[in-house]
């Protein structure tokens, strides 16, 4: 069986996942420094693609290559040996004294993630917060088709903010009335994505899904035989422990059952570049991707309810028992934990310190 036979054969199983996904807010597999790739199990020869924005704006166009998938994800509803499109991953940047990047648990495939715990419950001035939270991206397989020195390096590693690429090029790729989505990444029938990129002042970007084209030549064969033979799961530390993010947060060894609302992690701050919001185009569906990844605006949490679904008293109560952890009126209880202590007279203190949500053991 050639190559091409083999995509054709388990392309109707990514096409149908790619359907799903459509319809899904988030790119994640679950309910919702030190590189976060393991470098010594990418393929000699295989690099990172990075593109450069300009001031004019470099247009750059590229094939999406799917490949299989091995034995890291872990997901019962996508078995190894199923085509894919991408990785999607979330990882928290800046971390510890190396400034590492770590796969965030929760956001990634909905587990316990000690650093998403401790922020959950801990005030951070806006630079900071913006510097160790979960950030989503996409990875993919990409061959540059711009001619030159990128399209000879063949296969490449393309990993891009999923809110810049994936989530736009997800919206781009629907056909009109239902018609289900275009199959981008098909071998025989995929397309040529074009984005264009724009320098916008000192430290701002501007990232445009610009196209996508029909492919003018197929993807070469010695492409294909690299990303079939490249499972890109099983580069990536899709599942650091939580020992090891403790560790690695708090500068610490981990101990079990220890209260992290007293620790103080490294907060490292980090300026990345910035992305302008695009015009609007009323001639032009939104392609552009959203505000830079670190422009969040303030949310207040209100909550939906003041019962306890255990029968403590929600606001005081919080974390003093084991099912604490787990509650679905956990940021409820948050909240209202820290409206009671604004309340209180400054001579007065509170009943006990708001306690972070708890690990279950």
């Amino acid at each position: 069986m050639s190559v091409r036979d083999i995509y054709k054969k388990t392309r109707e199983d990514l096409q149908r996942r790619q359907e799903e996904e459509g319809k899904k807010k988030t790119g994640g597999y679950g309910q919702q420094g030190s590189s976060i790739y393991l470098l010594d199990k990418i393929p000699d020869g295989i690099e990172f693609f990075r593109p450069k924005a300009t001031e004019e704006g470099a247009k750059w166009n590229f094939d999406i290559i799917p490949w299989f998938l091995g034995d890291n994800l872990n997901n019962p509803k996508i078995p190894p040996g199923s085509q894919m499109s991408y990785l999607f991953v979330s990882f928290h940047r800046n971390i510890g004294n190396m400034f590492d990047k770590i796969v965030c648990p929760t956001r990634t495939f909905g587990e316990p993630c000690p650093i998403d715990i401790w922020l959950r419950t801990n005030r951070l001035p806006k630079e900071q917060w913006n510097a160790v939270r979960s950030v989503d991206y996409g990875i993919y397989l990409v061959y540059v088709r711009d001619g030159g020195e990128e399209q000879e390096k063949g296969l490449q590693i393309y990993e891009v903010p999923w809110r810049w690429f994936g989530e736009v090029l997800k919206n781009r790729s629907e056909m009109p009335e239902g018609g289900g989505y275009i199959p981008y990444w098909d071998v025989e029938l995929g397309k040529t994505v074009s984005i264009i990129m724009t320098k916008k002042g000192e430290g701002k970007i501007n990232f445009d899904v610009n196209n996508l084209f029909d492919r003018r030549k197929p993807i070469p064969d010695s492409v294909l035989e690299q990303a079939a033979n490249f499972h890109l799961d099983e580069c990536v530390n899709l599942h650091p422990s939580y020992e090891y993010i403790y560790e690695t947060f708090f500068n610490k060894k981990y101990v079990e059952g220890e209260d992290m609302l007293e620790l103080k992690p490294i907060i490292n701050e980090y300026k990345t570049d910035k992305q302008e919001q695009p015009k609007e185009e009323k001639q032009k569906p939104a392609m552009t991707s959203p505000q830079d990844e670190n422009d969040i605006p303030d949310e207040k949490y209100e909550p939906v309810t003041k019962e306890c679904p255990h029968g403590h008293v929600i606001g005081r109560d919080i974390n003093r028992f084991s099912h604490c952890e787990m509650c679905t009126v956990w940021d409820a209880c948050l909240a209202l934990s820290n409206d009671n202590k604004k309340e209180a007279p400054e001579d007065e203190a509170p009943e006990q310190k708001t306690q972070r949500r708890r690990r279950n053991v």
